[in-house]
């Protein structure tokens, strides 16, 4: 009973290692034809590469021979023209000097030469003797604002002047009444609102004292402490054309 069990057991594993004989076989068969393949694939891969790559090669080439080429030659002909109308024009017979009767009465005869036609020209005077250029505009030199020293508190010829800007700031400073106008524009502009831009304008009745910069504060009647506003000068313009409606 024992013998045919292990003669059963010894046919199983024949047939087992029949079985794993014959799958290997047929893997490497199967590798073998995916090798082969592949290398198949790419050598179809390199002679597609190859052809389209001449494909390229020739429509370059074919460019270069309907449109560079010509557009070449057409460009290099006319820098030739260009040169010549530059040099002389290339004529048989008797020159003519260009620039009206000035060299007609030449006793030499010319043997129209391209050089010789050359020299013939006449320039015109602009180049010939280029005028000057325009000497730059001579710029005043900057003005320095030094504005004068404050007079003491309660003097006879001190007022206090205060300049109320559009933003509500107030900015405060005795002047004397001999003092210019000039001299509060430019402290306003030494407070950062330049005179170029900004005004001073009374409160009532309205003035606009950047009109009268050489007139004394005394003039003016600004000999009392009295509050003066800062104002852009299209926005004055433009407050007093309404109240002028």
């Amino acid at each position: 009973m024992k013998g045919i069990l292990l003669l059963a057991l010894l046919a199983v594993l024949a047939h087992l290692l029949e079985s794993w004989r014959s799958r290997l076989r047929d893997s490497r068969s199967n590798s073998q034809e995916s090798t082969v393949d592949e290398e198949r694939l790419k050598e179809q891969e390199k002679v597609e590469r190859t052809r389209i790559q001449r494909e390229h090669e020739l429509k370059a080439e074919d460019y270069t021979e309907r449109i560079l080429k010509p557009r070449r030659d057409a460009k290099r002909q006319q820098q030739e023209e260009k040169m010549n109308q530059f040099s002389g024009p290339l004529w048989k017979g008797a020159a003519h000097a260009l620039g009206g009767a000035d060299n007609k009465d030449t006793p030499r005869t010319r043997d129209g030469s391209s050089t010789e036609a050359a020299l013939l020209r006449q320039l015109p005077e602009e180049v010939l003797h280029p005028p000057t250029p325009p000497s730059p505009p001579k710029t005043s030199p900057q003005r320095v604002i030094v504005l004068p020293e404050e007079p003491e508190e309660g003097a006879t010829d001190s007022v206090s002047i205060v300049l109320r800007t559009f933003q509500g700031r107030r900015h405060t400073r005795r002047f004397r009444t001999s003092d210019p106008v000039q001299v509060l524009l430019d402290y306003m502009t030494t407070i950062g609102y330049h005179q170029k831009v900004y005004t001073l304008m009374t409160s009532f009745p309205r003035h606009d004292l950047s009109n009268d910069p050489t007139f004394t504060l005394l003039q003016l009647d600004l000999t009392r402490a009295m509050v003066l506003n800062v104002e852009e000068k299209d926005a004055s313009l433009n407050f007093d054309s309404r109240l002028t409606m």
